[in-house]
């Protein structure tokens, strides 16, 4: 990691992608952390443990489906492994599943988004 933060190429491009992206976008913060995060005497395995608690589950993901595929066909595919979730009680009280009733992209053809 502090090899990274060392290397020109690595810090321009992180930064280039700070500004393009700006303080809103998940792109803005340096997802491993710094060197000097880690070694900081708040970093301790309870506070890791207790921020992959909070970020790092079931219900804190996002599933983006590409392809010929229909909506009825994911759904039957995801959820049996929801349900398995569910019984293993790896989602949290209270959770509803927020689906979509309609795609946000629709392409009929293949087109490239810059």
């Amino acid at each position: 990691m502090l090899e990274l933060e060392r290397d020109p190429n690595e810090v321009a491009t992180f930064n280039l992608i700070r500004i393009a992206f700006g303080f809103e976008s998940n792109y803005y913060f340096n997802y491993a952390g710094s060197s000097t995060a880690i070694k900081s005497p708040d970093c301790t395995l309870a506070s890791v443990k207790e921020f992959h608690e909070k970020f790092y589950h079931a219900t804190n993901c996002c599933l983006i489906v590409i392809g010929d595929i229909t909506k009825q066909d994911v759904f039957a595919t995801i959820d049996p492994i929801l349900e398995t979730l569910i019984i293993d009680r790896k989602v949290r009280k209270g959770w509803t599943k927020p689906w979509l009733d309609e795609p946000l992209y629709a392409f009929s053809e293949p087109r490239y988004l810059y």
